[in-house]
């Protein structure tokens, strides 16, 4: 898994690509940052299409990293190695987690004003509402539009 890391620290091309990665951000409508107030947690819908854009730049990021993990998993499952099997995927989860803040840490170095602390609070937020946290599965999923309109999706 260490390949990962290397490839989110690589140096090289990297502030070309952090632009990009910004530009897009902004095009998207999250520029500018949408609070319930001041003090407290993103706006929800804010905040999926937040959650949705970092893990579609992890996913994008990783690609070819991912399709090893999941050829790696795929093979605990077939041969029905449970244990090593769910250890693996909560791996994999703790791995897109950490990722998740590094790309949300660097977002907010390159002028973005969003906080590691604000989206994990946030987060715990929503998931205590089970509506709102089959929303942030969808999100995490990379399926916004389904977050974004859970009545129209049957959520």
């Amino acid at each position: 898994m260490g390949n990962i890391y290397s490839y989110i620290f690589g140096d090289q091309e990297e502030e070309a690509e952090w632009n990009r990665v910004v530009e897009v951000f902004k095009t998207q409508g999250l520029g500018q940052v949408q609070k319930v107030n001041e003090l407290t947690v993103y706006e929800t819908d804010y905040f999926l299409k937040l959650l949705n854009f970092i893990i579609i730049e992890v996913k994008r990021r990783t690609k070819d990293e991912r399709q090893e993990l999941i050829t790696k998993r795929r093979g605990y499952f077939e041969s029905k190695n449970w244990a090593e099997y769910q250890h693996f995927v909560q791996e994999i989860m703790d791995l897109e987690e950490s990722i998740c803040y590094i790309v949300l840490g660097d977002l907010a170095e390159r002028g973005i004003n969003v906080s590691e602390e604000t989206f994990a609070e946030t987060y715990e937020s929503l998931q205590q509402v089970p509506t709102n946290a089959r929303r942030l599965y969808f999100a995490r999923q990379g399926y916004l539009e389904a977050a974004l309109n859970p009545e129209e999706n049957g959520l």
